[in-house]
């Protein structure tokens, strides 16, 4: 009867250590999208902004895609319109060359660029990044069904934009994830 309780009470503890695991968060968060802009972390919501459009979207345009200028393209953008102090709106785009899971190198050129416009503060103008001086993408993981929802994707990414006037706005730790 001692062994039959000490089995009981051990598999008790077993089962209580692996049931208050942590969950992982890219499992319970399935969409997400941040990164920090000059040393500064920023998310986007994730949700709907202005006119029911989501704060971030992935665009994939297979090798058979009818729009033959974007086949093997895509394009992530992000922002987050609801957020009244700070304001960053930004896309990275791969055009004709992308292929799946690897790393890109972001060139600012006619195939591979990165934008974005920021603000900083409620009373400063936005400012326009256009010159991408570098930057990467690197798809860790890359799955669909690619004509249709839902798919399953995960990036890290990072690049240093220049302005105009000769700001430079830094994105690193870049991530984003959209799971089924």
């Amino acid at each position: 009867m001692t062994n039959k309780i000490k089995l009981l009470m051990l598999s008790f503890i077993v089962f209580t250590l692996t049931a208050c695991k942590k969950d992982d968060p890219e499992r319970v968060e399935k969409r997400h999208f941040s990164c920090k802009i000059n040393g500064v972390e920023w998310e986007a919501d994730n949700g709907y902004g202005y006119n029911s459009y989501t704060n971030f979207e992935f665009e994939y345009y297979p090798p058979e895609s009818s729009l033959e200028e974007w086949a093997n393209s895509m394009v992530l953008s992000a922002e987050d319109p609801d957020d009244l102090e700070v304001r960053f709106r930004t896309n990275i785009s791969l055009k004709g060359i992308f292929l799946g899971e690897g790393r890109y190198d972001i060139l600012n050129d006619s195939s591979s660029w990165a934008r974005a416009r920021y603000r900083y503060q409620s009373n400063v103008p936005d400012t326009a990044y256009y010159n991408c001086l570098n930057g990467y993408i690197e798809f860790t993981r890359f799955d669909g069904p690619w004509d249709s929802l839902p798919w399953n994707v995960r990036a890290e990414f990072a690049y240093t934009l220049l302005s105009d006037s000769g700001d430079t706005l830094r994105i690193t730790d870049g991530l984003y994830y959209d799971y089924d």
